[in-house]
């Protein structure tokens, strides 16, 4: 069910023209795309770990760029893919940071939460 929820939504955001990119590259974000197949639907993946910066995602060669890229990149939506850190991400993407920026929250409950609105995830 995960899988097929994920995939509808992110395909009818791209189908709409709209742009995702993920955040966290965390040990666990490889195995989180390959088992929802989800390797095509990030252009890239950003990250505060200075370590991984510039590198590329393990098999899928998914670009890891700093958060400030999000400025230049501007995606409509950014999935949160290392959801083991979903408050921290969250926590440090202050609202004077993300503007119109959504984030994807949350492996089980996979729904949108916004910056700006101090979202919890359950």
């Amino acid at each position: 069910m995960a899988k097929i929820e994920r995939h509808t939504l992110l395909d009818d955001l791209r189908r709409h023209g709209k742009k995702v990119d993920g955040f966290g590259a965390s040990a666990t974000t490889t195995t989180f795309l390959y088992h929802l197949e989800l390797g095509n639907a990030l252009s890239c993946i950003y990250d505060d770990y200075l370590a991984k910066q510039h590198l590329f995602t393990p098999g899928l060669h998914i670009p890891v760029l700093p958060p400030d890229e999000i400025f230049q990149r501007k995606p409509d939506f950014i999935l949160i893919t290392a959801w083991r850190y979903y408050q921290p991400i969250i926590k440090n993407r202050k609202p004077s940071r993300i503007k119109a920026e959504s984030l994807l929250c949350r492996f089980r409950n996979f729904r949108c939460c916004n910056a700006h609105a101090g979202y919890r995830p359950d």
